[in-house]
């Protein structure tokens, strides 16, 4: 079971990382911050998960 759990936390940080890539990226050239926003839930989540 903790196997599990430790493949979610490296698979919720990586797509948080790509996410974070992305909406640098995003506000970089346009200006959206809604990418950015997102990754931070979603690593408040991840936080909590652990």
């Amino acid at each position: 079971m903790k196997n599990k759990k430790n493949e979610r936390a490296v698979e919720l940080r990586f797509c948080c990382s790509f996410l974070f890539v992305i909406s640098f990226w995003f506000t970089a050239y346009i200006g959206n911050s809604a990418y950015t926003d997102y990754c931070l839930i979603y690593k408040n989540e991840f936080e909590e998960f652990v």
